[in-house]
């Protein structure tokens, strides 16, 4: 069966819980700093006060999003969003101390100790556990993608998708339909193994998961081959782009994305789209992959052939407009 994949903040459980744990490194090295070798929980104000961190902590990582897109920024964004995090804290911390009138028993000092020592643990241990998971992602590439696209976009399309690689595919090779250039080197072990006339061919013959296809917004989309790789079973990703004769409706977006939101992508095979003729099409078959964020429900039920009559929309009137193709 399908496993539907972690939302909010349950997919940075494990970032959350290596804050916490910087934040009470932190803590019990400022008080030592301070007041020697010596345990900080055996005092009432600084036991109180290290119960309190792990529930604003929570809070601001929640409240503010402090982790959002945590694995696609950079060393200065980490930084950023780092300080701000535990300014944030910190602030919380000193009104807390404010309004139960205790701020004179805690010591100023350490707590100064502590933003220091926060900042850096926590800045180092986001760092270091990135890292890891790159690796660990790396290791463990398990769908295959085969990209088509034209000369003109060649560079820039491998260049996306190998740097901000965040789903972690395994880059089966590149399709040009423009022009032939089976055997071209892109770098990285990628190279062009396919051609308009021969990409429907080595979908089938090798291990090929998924597809994305990026064309410039001026060109049409393929839709006989688009047709092909739904019908083998491949899940077709395109770009989101304004063409004349296809309009892409789609119901969630898809798993690839840049930083710039440059590659926003819809799943092509659950779609449906509107011709030049303004009839809409379908694939007329389920889905492979379901969706991660939702379950089928009866109104999908139109995506299995003579079943129309019973999809619960308002709109089901307009289904008599549709084409069974």
């Amino acid at each position: 069966m399908y496993r539907k994949s972690a939302r909010g903040w349950e997919k940075h459980l494990d970032f959350m819980i290596w804050d916490q744990l910087s934040l009470q490194i932190a803590f019990l090295l400022a008080y030592m700093l301070r007041n020697g070798l010596s345990n900080p929980y055996s005092h009432l104000i600084y036991c109180n006060v290290a119960f309190i961190l792990v529930v604003i902590d929570a809070g601001v990582l929640l409240l503010f999003e402090s982790l959002k897109n945590v694995l696609k920024r950079g060393y200065y964004q980490e930084f950023a969003m780092t300080v701000k995090h535990v300014i944030l804290v910190i602030l919380v911390t000193t009104f807390y101390l404010f309004y139960i009138k205790r701020s004179e028993d805690y010591s100023r000092l350490a707590l100064l100790y502590m933003t220091v020592l926060y900042l850096l643990v926590s800045y180092l241990t986001r760092i270091l556990w990135k890292d890891q998971l790159k690796r660990k992602m790396r290791s463990s590439m398990k769908r295959s993608l085969l990209i088509i696209t034209t000369k003109s976009m060649l560079d820039t399309v491998v260049y996306n998708i190998r740097n901000f690689n965040y789903e972690m595919f395994h880059v089966a090779g590149v399709a040009v339909i423009d022009c032939d250039m089976v055997g071209h080197d892109c770098g990285d072990s990628i190279t062009v193994v396919a051609n308009a006339d021969t990409v429907a061919d080595y979908v089938c013959r090798e291990w090929v998961d998924e597809v994305f296809v990026n064309l410039p917004d001026d060109a049409p989309y393929p839709e006989m081959l688009l047709n092909q790789l739904t019908e083998m079973g491949a899940v077709v990703h395109m770009k989101l782009a304004k063409t004349s004769n296809l309009k892409e409706i789609c119901r969630t977006p898809g798993n690839l994305h840049s930083t710039d939101n440059q590659y926003q992508l819809c799943n092509y095979q659950a779609a449906f789209y509107e011709t030049r003729s303004g009839h809409f099409r379908r694939t007329g078959r389920m889905p492979d992959h379901i969706d991660p964020y939702r379950d089928l429900r009866t109104v999908d039920l139109h995506t299995i052939s003579r079943t129309d009559f019973l999809f619960p929309s308002p709109c089901g009137k307009k289904w008599k407009e549709i084409q069974n193709l």
